[in-house]
């Protein structure tokens, strides 16, 4: 289920320009920016959701429990170093 609201919500922006700029409309509006961007980080969000489930259920069924939790954690650790903690922490202190 989370793969699947990460794909439409990841989609849907440029669902919207495509959209708009076939009726020769282009995007003017920081509203539409702002919820274009809250669209891709919850589809975000919902897709590393789903990334550190996969992980879990094909390792668990690979390497047991133990090693599945471990396998798990470093998924979940490298997507929230990634995607994450790099633009919002990193970055945002090369930002002027």
């Amino acid at each position: 289920m989370c793969s699947l609201v990460a794909g439409l919500l990841l989609m849907a922006p440029s669902a919207h320009q495509r959209l708009r700029a076939g009726h020769g409309v282009q995007r003017r509006s920081q509203q539409h920016l702002d919820i274009a961007v809250r669209l891709t980080v919850v589809g975000s969000v919902a897709f590393a959701v789903a990334i550190v489930a996969v992980a879990f259920l094909v390792s668990s069924i690979v390497l047991g429990s133990g090693g599945a939790g471990a396998v798990t954690g470093l998924v979940a650790a490298v997507v929230l170093w990634s995607w994450f903690y790099l633009p919002l922490v990193i970055f945002e202190r090369d930002d002027p």
